[in-house]
């Protein structure tokens, strides 16, 4: 892995541990989250001709290891944000209230809502590079799953929290769509925006 690229891990996840070690406002009661355990080597398996480069691919699975991390260390009392109104220009809007159900929901909520803020710091953090490393959406969409498994050790929130996941995945395709290509600098601010709004609804979803 080149030099440049070790820069990138290191640099997004720094990014990701500062946004989550903000104290809050205000808080709700604790919610203990287990502490990860080792770390997996990340994968290294074939790659179609059309997805990342191989070097670029380890960057996001290593920056997606080290937000799962931070995720796992963040403030005890997270925020529970107002579910934000309708927003101008067709945007669309979450509530995730309800969402998540069974023993585990607001542990849940709150891990999802640190996940998807941690992610959406990395995405901006790295379109203000003058050489960004994530450009495109699939870049993006590597780095979500990334965190994710290794916050998860291989399992899916979404297996837990079907409704959660169908009412997330149902905003972020009215959102940014599927679209898995270039990105510029208009739709990587979309992305940073629609997670940042996920991250939100999660919060606010917690205990409710």
């Amino acid at each position: 892995m080149s030099g440049s690229t070790l820069v990138l891990v290191a640099v997004a996840a720094g990014i990701a541990v500062l946004a989550l070690a903000r104290k809050p406002a205000g808080g709700v009661p604790s919610i203990p989250v287990p502490p990860l355990g080792p770390l997996p080597a990340p994968p290294s398996p074939a790659r179609p001709a059309s997805g990342p480069h191989p070097t670029t691919l380890a960057a996001i699975l290593a920056a997606g290891a080290m937000v799962a991390a931070a995720v796992a260390y963040r403030p005890a009392s997270p925020p529970r944000p107002d579910v934000p109104p309708p927003s101008p220009n067709g945007w669309p809007t979450l509530d995730l209230r309800g969402a998540f159900i069974g023993e585990t929901a607001a542990e849940d909520a709150t891990t999802t809502g640190y996940l998807l803020s941690a992610l959406a710091d990395c995405i901006a953090h790295d379109g203000a590079r003058k050489e960004p490393r994530l450009k495109s959406a699939l870049a993006f969409d590597d780095l979500r799953r990334a965190a994710r498994d290794y916050r998860m050790r291989g399992g899916t929130l979404g297996d837990r929290q079907p409704i959660a996941r169908d009412r997330i995945k149902a905003f972020l395709d009215a959102a940014v769509g599927d679209y898995g290509g270039p990105v510029d600098e208009a739709r990587r601010t979309k992305y940073v925006q629609a997670f940042g709004d996920v991250s939100k609804a999660a919060l606010a979803a917690v205990g409710r």
